[in-house]
């Protein structure tokens, strides 16, 4: 793939989160895959740095949420 995201880099997820203006964030397969170049702490703190840090849930692999609508 030539260095291509198959899904949202954090980047992209975050820029998506801010056009939809996101209560709540869930974000999935971030460690889960050895090519995957970006993991679960990177999004927490681009989200945390951007002001959205209460929005972004992202668990660890093997890691259960609750989620309230």
């Amino acid at each position: 793939m030539d260095g291509s995201y198959l899904t949202f880099s954090n980047e992209r997820a975050l820029k998506a989160a801010q056009i939809l203006a996101a209560s709540k964030v869930v974000a999935v397969h971030e460690d889960s895959w050895a090519h995957f170049s970006q993991n679960a702490r990177q999004i927490r703190e681009l989200f945390d740095v951007a002001g959205l840090g209460g929005a972004i849930t992202a668990p660890e692999p093997g890691e259960s949420v609750g989620l309230a609508l």
